[in-house]
């Protein structure tokens, strides 16, 4: 703890505090001085008391985004932080001007020089990193415009795709393809899968850890899945879990890259488009071409919100649509009297 000194000629005491490090790890401190050493003291703990709002003054935009990346280290998932710093990158240019003399002026002509380079997507959770970390040191509202959001085109396969890429791939990857298009599992969740993680009795699968890739690199167990919601007990078709089996450990000891690797290979050798994840896609469309309501959908794939489910997973499955234009032309075709129109 830092003890003042007494200088005669001044007849006060004086001291320094410390009060932050700036983003090359340098330290800095506060000088104080007071009447009294017990003066000096209540000086020194107001000081600590409101040293956040004082640290802001002097704190640089890097400083700032790391601060609110380490804060949420350990309730957001490696992934989640592996993305955060990953456009922590895109940030660089702001690093070192300081929070107190950022203005919108400065934020817009940044977001116009990323916009010309990245998408929109990357474009905004820059910018949304950006102003999530500045609002919690700093409550001023910026005026930006974002670049307008580009609607995503998916390649939601059929079921003729999804039996052609089943036929294609050897067993431990028709298994995955199986878990995916079946029951919604993700790469990560397959790849956390357990042999006791099977339910025989229920022809179900217990979904409760992910497999997921740290901001090193590294591929860590996450127990609790992507959201809550993803915790869930997924009934498959018996012929599902026949092809599970019984044993030890993990059903596929591999990452999810691995996965997605082969994948793309039997993918590309059947001439198809899609990802992976897409069929996750093919099985919430299925579900929905079906009547299937939206919250059982939801509880089935472990999504959060129906705003996701809605905006991305109910794609409707092209010969679905084509076996729904052919009943609905053959009923008005029956109950009207289209010829008499050629008249």
């Amino acid at each position: 703890m830092a003890e003042p000194k007494y200088n005669p000629k001044s007849k006060t005491w004086s001291g320094i505090v410390f009060s932050h490090k700036d983003p090359d790890g340098k330290r800095h401190y506060k000088s104080i001085t007071a009447a009294s050493k017990r003066e000096w003291k209540q000086a020194e703990a107001e000081f600590k008391a409101n040293h956040k709002k004082v640290s802001v003054e002097d704190m640089t935009v890097r400083e700032c985004v790391d601060r609110y990346i380490k804060s949420r280290e350990g309730v957001l998932s490696p992934s989640t932080i592996r993305g955060y710093r990953a456009d922590q990158k895109q940030i660089a240019p702001l690093d070192n001007i300081l929070i107190s003399r950022l203005d919108s002026a400065d934020i817009q002509f940044f977001v116009s020089q990323l916009s010309s380079r990245l998408s929109p997507k990357t474009v905004r959770n820059v910018y949304s990193l950006l102003i999530s970390s500045i609002g919690v040191v700093d409550d001023r509202a910026f005026r930006v415009s974002l670049p307008a959001k580009i609607p995503v085109m998916y390649n939601t396969p059929t079921n003729a795709d999804v039996q052609r890429l089943l036929d294609a791939a050897e067993p431990a990857l028709k298994l995955c393809i199986a878990l995916a298009a079946c029951g919604t599992l993700r790469r990560g969740e397959i790849c956390g899968l357990e042999y006791s993680d099977v339910l025989h009795d229920f022809s179900a699968v217990f979904v409760h850890r992910s497999v997921v890739k740290g901001a090193d690199g590294k591929w860590y167990t996450k127990e609790t899945p992507k959201t809550s919601g993803s915790v869930r007990r997924v009934i498959l078709p018996k012929e599902v879990i026949e092809m599970i089996g019984t044993g030890e450990g993990r059903i596929y000891p591999h990452t999810p890259d691995y996965i997605t690797h082969r994948f793309c290979r039997v993918r590309d050798s059947v001439g198809l488009k899609c990802r992976f994840h897409d069929l996750r896609h093919y099985a919430a469309s299925v579900m929905h071409a079906i009547g299937v309501p939206d919250k059982y959908i939801m509880e089935r794939g472990g999504w959060s919100d129906d705003r996701v489910l809605k905006a991305v997973y109910q794609n409707t499955l092209s010969d679905k649509v084509k076996e729904f234009t052919m009943l609905t032309n053959k009923y008005l075709s029956e109950n009207i009297d289209l010829k008499s129109m050629q008249g």
